[in-house]
């Protein structure tokens, strides 16, 4: 009896196991191809943890790349050419910085974006019942031939930010060539006004990096945010740090495009985004960024 009920409990834990084991399977792929690369180090080390600034094996140029790699292959993206696109570099541009007002059906258009108005009936929750009305939609679309992070600012014409309004899932980090977001603005429909416009250009691997990434760490209204839809099959990074970096956003000692640079080109299972880092013009000088001495 003793025996058939250890047995039970072993297979228990074993059903268990495996529930976890496949919710979490992509990103522990990836992070075991990478510690498979690790720079050997000496046995005193061997204590330190990845991504601790004292610990120079998480800054290893050599391991970086061949990380890299790993998580191309984790994430299902063409290991050609993956290692330079994320070393090389990165236009960013605001596209629109006076604000433009749509009508339900016009559209504005950049070298990157393409913004049309649109109504539809959207559920969203009204004390306590679910409700369906028409609202007015912003919807985005990637219209270039290379992954952009963006970062539109919309609000209503006629009633301003609206703090209540449904939502539908899209990707509200980043979009590959054809790929469109529809970001729900407010209930009631009318006009919008598109204020403003940011992109950052970045590679297929930075694209799933950053869809990881929590889009309120890079200063997205928390509503669009809990609309935000990762990658199919990826889960979101737990080691990000909202709260700092959302209030780095607001006091202005960090930009919009230095984070996102940042999380485009390092894994946020390894790498911590610190507040020295800033996007360049061109290529860094050198990957992975290491937060300064002292």
């Amino acid at each position: 009896m003793l025996g058939a009920r250890i047995g039970m409990g072993v297979a228990a834990l074993a059903v268990l196991g495996s529930g976890v084991f496949l919710s979490n399977k992509l990103e522990r792929d990836s992070r075991t191809r990478v510690a498979d690369y690790a720079v050997a180090a000496p046995a005193e080390e061997e204590s330190a943890e990845e991504g601790d600034p004292a610990d120079d094996r998480a800054f290893d140029e050599q391991a970086f790349d061949k990380g890299v790699l790993a998580d191309a292959a984790a994430f299902g993206v063409p290991s050609d050419g993956v290692v330079e696109a994320v070393h090389g570099p990165q236009l960013y541009a605001v596209e629109l910085e006076q604000a433009t007002v749509l009508a339900p059906n016009r559209t504005w258009s950049s070298p990157h974006l393409k913004i049309t108005a649109v109504q539809d009936k959207v559920a969203y929750q009204k004390l306590g019942a679910t409700v369906s009305a028409r609202h007015s939609i912003a919807l985005v679309e990637n219209i270039s031939e290379i992954p952009v992070a963006y970062r539109v600012r919309v609000t209503s014409e006629a009633r301003g930010r609206c703090e209540v309004h449904g939502a539908r899932q899209h990707n509200a980090m980043a979009l590959m060539p054809g790929e469109k977001a529809e970001i729900v603005v407010c209930a009631g429909g009318g006009k919008i006004r598109v204020q403003r416009v940011e992109i950052l250009e970045i590679s297929t691997l930075g694209h799933r990096y950053l869809s990881r990434v929590p889009p309120r760490a890079v200063g997205v209204d928390s509503l669009s945010a809990h609309a935000h839809a990762p990658v199919a099959g990826t889960q979101p990074c737990e080691t990000v740090d909202v709260a700092g970096l959302s209030l780095s956003l607001r006091e202005g000692t960090t930009n919009w495009a230095d984070i996102t640079d940042f999380y485009s080109r390092h894994s946020c299972d390894r790498f911590r985004y610190f507040r020295e880092y800033r996007h360049q013009g061109g290529a860094p000088a050198k990957l992975p960024a290491k937060p300064p001495a002292g």
